[in-house]
Formats: C-alpha cells, sequence, structure tokens
C-alpha cells in the first residue's frame, strides 16, 4: 500500500462515522496533513459552518487556514475509505471535492476502490490507472 494511502487509513481510523469511515491525507514538500470524516456528511456543510466544520467530507477538512495561506499547494492527496465490516471501498472524490481538489491546485489524488487502487491526474483530462 503506497505510504500516503496508509497515512489516510490512520485519519480513517479515527473517524466516528457509520457506516464507513473515511480518511484523507495530503502529502507536498515534507508535510503530511491528515483528516477524516466526523459524521456522514456534505461537503456543502463547509458553507454555513466554520471551517473545518463536521459533517464535512475527510478532502475538504484537509485544508484548513494554514495550508489555504500557502496556495497553490504542489502535492498529492490521498483518500482512504473503509466499511463497517474493515473492507475497502471507494473513495473517489465527489464532483464538489474534485472541483476543490482542482481549484486548490491539487493534480494528482489516489484513492482506495473495491479491492484496488487507482490514480487519478486531475485538472486536466482524467486518466485512471490501477496501482
Amino acid at each position: 500500500m503506497p505510504y500516503g494511502l496508509r497515512a489516510a487509513k490512520i485519519g480513517s481510523e479515527k473517524s466516528k462515522a457509520e457506516p464507513f469511515k473515511v480518511g484523507a491525507a495530503l502529502i507536498f514538500k515534507n508535510n503530511i496533513v491528515i483528516a477524516w470524516n466526523d459524521t456522514k456528511g456534505s461537503p456543502g456543510a463547509a458553507r454555513w459552518y466554520p471551517y473545518p466544520s463536521e459533517g464535512t467530507h475527510a478532502e475538504f477538512r484537509l485544508f484548513t487556514n494554514y495550508l489555504l495561506e500557502r496556495l497553490p499547494i504542489r502535492g498529492t492527496v490521498y483518500i482512504y475509505r473503509v466499511l463497517a465490516n474493515g473492507t475497502t471501498a471507494s473513495a473517489k472524490p465527489c464532483i464538489s471535492c474534485r472541483n476543490m481538489l482542482t481549484t486548490l491546485g491539487i493534480k494528482r489524488i489516489v484513492y482506495t476502490d473495491y479491492n484496488n487502487t487507482f490514480v487519478e491526474e486531475i485538472g486536466r483530462a482524467s486518466c485512471r490507472e490501477r496501482v
């Protein structure tokens, strides 16, 4: 498992969400930031609550004010999703999270899928490849 996904898995282990837990990690310039979802929620919740808020996706929670001051960020985002039975599941970012990541300058995401890991280059023509 790639190092970044192991970091995202640590985030998922901190999540209290049910029925699945999602962790995300951002790796850039020798820095690692880890976030997780506390509840099943919508990225739209970030518009209504102080950032970061409960109910937002793990990808949104990665970006604190500290990171937002250092845009654009040239790093890779890793997303790990685990079901209640312990198996990995699809953690492909929703369209809102994908747009946010692209806007912030992220060019590459790595995420779990059922029994596989996928890498996508975003911000241009998307390509999926298995790792």
